[in-house]
């Protein structure tokens, strides 16, 4: 049991001003001239001395200490300084210091009195001798002005944090929430303060970004200045979020306790901005590229065929020039429609789709469209999904459907797998035994500067860029281009959903 109760410990400390005759002399504080003294001092006092072997032990305690204590504290009498403050190790760090260094250590702290009210501890002591030292404690009554003080001071800070237009989290070294203010609630989505408060942080953040969320804490009281970085968060009901992270230590100078202070800004309004920004310049781009492509070629067609028709029968048909005229016309209304159909793709909401039941339907359907066409079907996993919204099932038709009508040999074959990425995520390809792309065409399909894909395959990539994944174009068989193409899809799995399961009977 230790001497003094954990409300007592690690205060301040302060130079006590003995006689300069007995600290200067050998031995002093074994005369009867320091007892007197040592025991006049209205304070509680402590007597430590260092032995040979440099362990330090309580010599004696004076007489307000003795009363204070009702007598218990005399059993501690020559004890060691690790069993009187076992709970302390700064006190007792303290102590050796000034034993090692002879500076006078001094500290305060708020505390309490067996009355329960509202005192100041404060803690001094001095080396006395070689190995001698004397420790002070002495309450000091805080005045009432000094509470309101404070309480003011307190009501300043709720204030400022209640104005904060983001979140704003005071989270100790564990990770538990100790205050937060009102943004902070509503951005939990949580009813009330005392719904958020004494919970872990980390129930806040995505299964995959929990070690991330730790190391950043860890980061945060290592280094103590500000750290920012992006994370996603989780809602109590389960939705994400995703936000920027402000996050700075700070250490109570009063017992030492380390915590973080985190703002957390939501980002989605500004993320969403964003990719409405980069899809109107890409937008931009493609019809750009399609006026100086796709249509141009086109007119030209139609330019030619009309000048054959002006001509009349001299230099051919003129129904079949006609038919020419139609056809370009045609395929100009056809590649606006696809450009309108995907007008509003940046506004739709993503939300929690299977893949393997959206790829199986698109299946079912292309074979339905080319029943001669043979189409092969493999997975690896029963259930995976995806964060997506309605274009999933266009594009997945749409690489399915150039599969078949891009191959011109007379067996069709298309195989269609599903098995999930080595980092996570899933990945469909759809390969063909086609005529195959060549490498450089390959690189050519997906450029930023050239979409030699034409408006079909582009908009594929920028659906799938939307998805947070990626569409590649491989050899069905590596190194052998003349063998048939391969087109991958690869998409993270849905945070908010608990991935994946295997497939049934395997």
């Amino acid at each position: 049991m230790p001497l003094l109760g954990h409300e007592h410990q690690c205060h301040s400390m302060k130079v006590l001003h003995l006689d300069a005759t007995i600290s200067g002399r050998q031995g002093g504080h074994e005369t009867e001239e320091f007892h007197i003294l040592f025991n006049a001092i209205p304070e509680a006092a402590f007597l430590w001395v260092q032995q040979h072997d440099g362990t330090i032990v309580l010599r004696a305690i004076n007489r307000a200490m003795s009363l204070f204590s009702r007598g218990a504290a005399d059993a501690f009498v020559g004890r060691r300084i690790g069993e009187v403050f076992d709970k302390d190790e700064w006190t007792c760090g303290a102590v050796r210091e000034v034993l090692r260094t002879g500076r006078s250590m001094r500290r305060e702290a708020p505390a309490t009195d067996h009355l329960a009210r509202a005192r100041r501890s404060v803690w001094e002591m001095t080396r006395i001798s070689g190995n001698a030292a004397v420790l002070v404690i002495r309450m000091i009554d805080v005045s009432r002005s000094e509470i309101e003080r404070s309480q003011r001071q307190e009501q300043r800070y709720r204030t400022v944090l209640g104005a904060s237009p983001d979140a704003i989290y005071l989270v100790a070294a564990d990770g538990t929430i100790e205050m937060v203010n009102r943004v902070a609630v509503t951005l939990s989505g949580c009813k009330g303060y005392d719904e958020l408060v004494g919970r872990s942080v980390y129930d806040f953040v995505t299964q995959v970004h929990k070690d991330d969320a730790r190391e950043f804490i860890r980061r945060v009281l290592r280094e103590a200045g500000p750290v920012r970085t992006e994370s996603i968060m989780t809602r109590v009901d389960g939705t994400t979020v995703d936000v920027e992270l402000r996050a700075a230590a700070i250490v109570d100078p009063e017992d030492g306790l380390e915590a973080v202070v985190l703002v957390v800004r939501d980002m989605s309004d500004w993320k969403r901005r964003g990719t409405e920004l980069r899809y109107a310049r890409e937008r931009a781009m493609l019809y750009l590229d399609i006026l100086g492509h796709d249509i141009r070629n086109q007119l030209q067609v139609i330019v030619a065929a009309a000048e054959i028709v002006e001509q009349g029968t001299r230099s051919g048909p003129v129904s079949e020039s006609v038919q020419r005229i139609k056809d370009a016309t045609s395929r100009c209304a056809t590649i606006i429609g696809k450009v309108e159909a995907t007008e509003g793709l940046s506004a739709l909401r993503l939300v929690p789709r299977d893949m393997c039941d959206v790829v199986t339907e698109a299946v079912r359907r292309t074979q339905r469209m080319y029943p001669d066409v043979t189409i092969g079907l493999v997975s690896d996993v029963e259930h995976v999904v995806v964060d997506a919204d309605r274009f999933l099932d266009d594009i997945l038709m749409n690489l399915l459907d150039n599969a078949v009508r891009h191959n011109p040999g007379s067996t069709e074959h298309v195989w269609v797998t599903i098995h999930m990425a080595p980092k996570g995520g899933v990945v469909v390809s759809i390969a063909d035994n086609g005529r195959g792309i060549p490498d450089p065409v390959k690189r050519a399909l997906l450029g930023p500067a050239r979409r030699y894909g034409g408006v079909s395959l582009h908009q594929i990539e920028e659906i799938v860029h939307k998805y947070g994944g990626r569409l590649t174009i491989q050899d069905r068989i590596e190194g052998r281009p003349d063998m048939g193409a391969m087109f991958q899809v690869r998409l993270p799995a849905s945070s908010s959903v608990l991935q994946p399961s295997p497939p049934s009977g395997l």
